[in-house]
């Protein structure tokens, strides 16, 4: 192991053990003192698997008796009013759909978050409980029946946000031009910052391409036929399979987005596959089982799937900065972006895909409808 690896490695050591010591007092505030906790992830948020003799009998088997996950969420993201709101469509889906969602728990108080202090950390840090689902991840042995239910899955999800009405409060992030590309990104960064923090040699060709997609969302418009409350992170590694259904997780970053993007976050996780084609040809039919496709999907497709490929390469590249072990992500998420940007670009003809992107009020025409 080299210097340098060892001090990152000690550096992330380091901050695991400050935020333990936030983990044992929020678990007291929700009655799990007797719990073992083990880390499941130290990434966009820091989240520990929790097991407790006090844990109730899990509802239709969708959820593990006594086991929790427990989330200590991550600064510059997310604020208490946001996390509340995240929950509080999980409660709504369940409500309303039967679907088999996470469920949060409360704390003593009948609190959805608390705000957690350390000693060693710095600031308060929000924290959220929810029950451990139950059911299997399909990274290996995926099939198409397994896609056909994340597509009834998708659109389930969908039809309930388009007749949704959030309770007052309600707030999410908007996963707009600003939202995947921009000053809303979600790391406390301007756009300008946001952007240099890819590698030259992409760095270009990825701003010139989001210029388009940004086209595209102005043509697009915000009317509900196209626009609404997503999940906006549902790849194969976020749903739980059963032999009769789909389950989502990880609604961290619900917000309001385009339809189509939804779908893209699908495709783009699928599409390296060798059945990719078959797949997503699976993900529409169970889809319209539900509902019909949303507006402008053949036509605008790739522009969405454009669109999560280069959020992610972004994602990478920031969440690098706080956390050393995204760093060495970053060429292979740069090398994964190109084709789809390649192939989307070739569209427009041979782009320059040359410079630091504009501010704001500098962007083409028909970008000003982004707030």
């Amino acid at each position: 192991m080299t210097k340098m690896k060892k001090l990152n490695t000690l550096s992330r050591l380091g901050q695991l053990r400050r935020l333990r010591g936030l983990l044992r007092p929020a678990l007291a505030a929700y009655g799990l003192t007797d719990a073992l906790c083990k880390l499941v992830q130290h990434g966009e948020n820091t989240t520990y698997r929790v097991d407790s003799a006090k844990g109730d009998i899990g509802c239709r088997g969708v959820y593990v008796p006594g086991r929790y996950l427990a989330r200590i969420h991550r600064p510059e993201y997310h604020t208490p009013a946001e996390i509340r709101s995240e929950l509080t469509w999980l409660t709504a889906l369940r409500a309303a759909t039967g679907l088999d969602v996470p469920e949060p728990v409360t704390d003593r108080n009948g609190q959805l978050v608390i705000e957690a202090t350390a000693p060693d950390v710095p600031e308060p840090r929000p924290v959220s409980l929810l029950r451990w689902m139950s059911g299997t991840f399909r990274h290996k042995r995926l099939n198409a029946k397994h896609i056909t239910q994340l597509g009834r899955l998708t659109a389930c999800l969908h039809e309930h946000a388009a007749t949704w009405n959030p309770p007052a409060g309600f707030t999410r992030g908007k996963w707009d031009w600003d939202g995947l590309f921009g000053k809303n990104f979600g790391l406390g960064l301007s756009e300008q910052e946001l952007w240099s923090l890819v590698p030259s040699n992409a760095r270009g060709v990825f701003y010139e391409a989001a210029q388009h997609i940004g086209q595209t969302m102005a043509t697009l418009g915000r009317g509900a036929n196209v626009f609404g409350l997503i999940h906006a992170d549902l790849h194969i590694g976020n749903v739980l399979f059963t032999p009769d259904n789909a389950r989502p997780i990880d609604f961290d970053d619900c917000g309001y987005g385009y339809w189509l993007y939804d779908l893209a976050v699908i495709v783009d996780n699928l599409r390296n596959l060798e059945l990719g084609r078959e797949y997503e040809a699976a993900l529409i039919a169970g889809y319209r089982q539900i509902r019909p496709l949303p507006v402008g999907y053949d036509e605008h497709r790739l522009d969405f799937v454009a669109a999560r490929s280069i959020t992610l390469t972004l994602w990478v590249c920031g969440m690098a900065r706080i956390n050393t072990k995204f760093a060495a992500w970053i060429p292979n998420a740069i090398e994964d972006t190109r084709p789809v940007i390649a192939e989307y670009l070739s569209r427009f003809g041979n782009g320059t895909g040359r410079g630091l992107p504009r501010t704001v009020n500098q962007r083409k025409r028909g970008d000003n409808n982004h707030d």
